[in-house]
């Protein structure tokens, strides 16, 4: 991780040695958590599927590293905010799609982003395209580029606070908890930072490209990787809790509850985990990629399915029982759902990569409306206040109502690519014009 302007750190560790050359902040969550078991834990338990045809579970393995007894944690501590602008307050964390069950819904804004008017307040250029979704949190918005940088920047100013090199680039969209940025790279690492000065904590070497956003619950990160595992990090040190090794690219961002992660991989399952070990619960097989970010609310788990091809037409709508991973329903229309899906109202919220909005009903799988935007949607959306916001690569964003009425749009230079972010009425969006943009009301004059 190299600061911008500066000499080269040295990585404190290779994987599983490390040293911590800066403390972490403690670590709490709302969601209870749990450690590993000593040995590698098998799992070759039957997989329950509403397709009788479906093949058996494979001898993949989740490999736990030993860790000391867990226990129940206290709600999180605000954290510290760097240079603080009384203008503008944001949250004291921030997860890729919300939270760690990937909602996608903005909880109770402080105030309303633009609805009907979409107008510039800011930009900021950095140094490639910008494909993460921004995290917010304090006075400052977190995200990565193409180009391999991670970049801190004033969320009222939208001037540079600080940037440091990953090394490659960055696609996958940090999180901020407890005063660190957890955020992977094509430079196969999953890297801890400070969030006041950037400066590396630790850095947790993989074997390929750290491309999904990780989530950080109760004292663990949790992570897919390009190189076919699923794993669990202690925030503190960067140290291994335990890996679950499945057969494909991890293209999906984790969704976590209090005892379970839900995750896909592009060889077309999605896999329920044991939170404490890794260990394989159940798997459901589909016939495409599960890329999205799986979204777990009352018992269901929802979750989209691609061909790999947005060329092409080949991809469902699912909602599956969490605890048999037996079918609800399937949602056959869209074309190819890779970004991830919207729960919020009683709704489904889901953006085909090739052209379309939908709304599905969340209890029954049934359509309530589709809009046809006539371009690609390479992004997720994010709900608030009854409205959705989309990214699409017609170098557009656009606002729908929750009946399914285009509303307002903005327009850019190149395509957008980054799932939006909302805090204290402002929209917060990458590009691939290399700009970071922060949307709001028109001025009055």
């Amino acid at each position: 991780m190299t600061e911008k302007g500066s000499t080269e750190w040295e990585k404190p560790y290779r994987r599983r040695t490390v040293i911590v050359t800066l403390g972490v902040a403690g670590f709490a969550g709302c969601l209870g958590g749990g450690d590993s078991e000593d040995e590698p834990t098998p799992t070759a338990t039957p997989v329950p599927t509403a397709d009788p045809t479906e093949t058996p579970v494979d001898t993949e393995t989740a490999t736990a590293t030993p860790t000391d007894t867990p226990t129940e944690t206290a709600e999180e501590s605000p954290t510290p905010e760097s240079t603080p602008t009384p203008q503008q307050e944001g949250p004291t964390e921030a997860m890729y799609h919300q939270d760690p069950r990937n909602l996608g819904v903005v909880q109770s804004p402080r105030s309303s982003p633009p609805f009907r008017e979409l107008a510039e307040t800011w930009q900021f250029e950095a140094d490639n395209k910008i494909r993460t979704a921004p995290a917010v949190v304090g006075n400052t918005v977190y995200f990565g580029t193409d180009g391999g940088t991670v970049y801190a920047v004033d969320a009222a100013a939208g001037s540079e606070r600080w940037s440091v090199g990953a090394g490659d680039a960055v696609r996958s969209s940090p999180a901020v908890v407890g005063g660190t940025i957890y955020v992977g790279s094509d430079d196969d690492t999953l890297f801890a930072l400070d969030a006041e000065t950037g400066r590396e904590q630790w850095a947790f070497d993989t074997l390929d490209s750290v491309r999904t956003a990780p989530k950080v619950v109760d004292g663990t990160v949790y992570v897919g990787c390009d190189d076919r595992n699923v794993y669990a990090v202690d925030p503190t040190d960067g140290s291994e809790v335990w890996t679950h090794r499945v057969r494909g690219k991890v293209r999906s961002s984790p969704a976590i509850t209090s005892d379970h992660v839900y995750i896909g991989r592009d060889s077309n399952t999605l896999y329920k985990l044991d939170i404490s070990d890794g260990s394989k619960i159940w798997t459901f097989d589909t016939e495409q990629f599960v890329r999205t970010a799986p979204v777990v609310a009352d018992g269901t788990v929802y979750f989209g399915t691609t061909d790999g091809d947005p060329t092409t037409s080949g991809g469902s709508l699912y909602a599956l029982d969490t605890r048999l991973g037996e079918t609800e329903w399937v949602f056959d229309e869209p074309n190819d759902i890779a970004e991830s899906p919207v729960l919020a109202d009683g709704a489904v919220y889901a953006v085909d990569t090739n052209d379309r909005v939908w709304s599905v009903d969340a209890d029954s799988g049934n359509q309530n409306w589709s809009f046809n935007t006539f371009s690609s949607i390479r992004a997720a959306p994010v709900y608030v206040s009854g409205h959705l916001y989309v990214p699409r690569a017609d170098n557009t964003v656009s606002v729908f109502s929750d009946s399914g009425t285009q509303e307002a749009t903005f327009s850019a230079s190149r395509a957008f690519r980054s799932s939006p972010t909302v805090s204290g009425g402002t929209v917060y969006v990458g590009c691939d014009d290399r700009t970071l943009y922060a949307i709001g009301e028109p001025s009055a004059d």
